[in-house]
């Protein structure tokens, strides 16, 4: 899934005001859907695999993930034009088993801060389908590897 294109549907994008105690923040909701595969997956990770086993099986027929450790840069491109949306922190994922003619889905939900770009994109693209390409965040990298441990004592 990452750094690979993947086909994916402009699903549904929200906007919600969050009130503080300072200026209000518009946060953004981005679905993504897609067929659930072992691409997708692999780069979820997590428990991930395991639902995909479970949904093709019949052992379950939905499931949500929590992907609230995914911190990803996207580029979508939809009807020949592009935008590259940087923080998207994901929140969940909606797994559903398919049928026999067609392979289980996945809905991703991302959250991300209101850029008057993307709601441009998305207000022109929501139900169109997009080239996705996701690439993990340095940080996100940074925070997945264990801390080396020291030898050093205090006395």
């Amino acid at each position: 899934m990452f750094e690979t294109q993947v086909p994916m549907a402009l699903k549904a994008v929200k906007v919600k005001l969050d009130p503080n105690d300072g200026a209000p923040i518009r946060l953004c909701t981005l679905t993504l859907a897609c067929e659930f595969d072992l691409l997708v997956a692999g780069g979820l990770g997590g428990d991930a695999r395991e639902a995909l086993a479970s949904l093709k099986s019949g052992g379950m027929t939905r499931c949500e993930l929590p992907i609230d450790a995914l911190l990803v840069e996207a580029k979508l491109v939809a009807e020949g034009k592009s935008i590259v949306l940087k923080n998207l922190k994901g929140t969940k994922a909606t797994a559903r088993a398919g049928s026999e003619e067609k392979p289980p889905h996945i809905d991703l939900e991302f959250a991300f801060l209101f850029e008057r770009e993307a709601w441009a994109f998305f207000g022109e693209h929501v139900g169109a389908l997009a080239l996705v390409t996701m690439n993990r965040m340095q940080m996100e990298l940074l925070r997945s590897v264990e801390p080396a441990k020291s030898k050093r004592t205090v006395q």
